[in-house]
C-alpha cells in the first residue's frame, strides 16, 4: 500500500493539537508512523490556559494530552487527523 503525503510536494506540515478538545486517548499517536505524537502530562501553564471544559477533560484523563514531540519527522499524511474522534488535531502548513 502506497501512502501519498503532503511532504511529497516539498511542503512541510505540522500537526497541532487543540488541548481543549483532546481527551488524551492516544489513537492519533498510535497510528503515527513517525512517532511525532505522544500522550504525556501537560504543563501547569497549559492547564491554566484551558477553559473549564478543557480542564475537566484533563482531570478525567489524568492530566495527559496528546502533544507533538518530533515535529520535524511529520510526513503530513493526515493519519492522526483521521484517527482523532474529537477533531483535536489539524495539519498546519509551515
Amino acid at each position: 500500500m502506497q501512502m501519498e503525503t503532503h511532504s511529497s510536494t516539498n511542503e512541510q506540515y505540522l500537526p497541532v493539537t487543540d488541548l481543549n478538545k483532546c481527551e488524551g486517548k492516544g489513537v492519533c499517536a498510535h497510528v503515527c508512523l513517525m512517532n511525532v505524537l505522544k500522550v504525556k502530562p501537560i504543563s501547569p501553564e497549559q492547564y491554566a490556559s484551558l477553559p473549564f471544559c478543557g480542564k475537566l477533560k484533563t482531570v478525567f484523563n489524568g492530566g495527559r494530552k496528546v502533544q507533538v514531540v518530533n515535529p520535524a519527522k511529520c510526513l503530513g499524511c493526515g493519519l492522526c487527523v483521521s484517527a482523532c474522534s474529537q477533531q483535536a488535531i489539524q495539519l498546519i502548513k509551515v
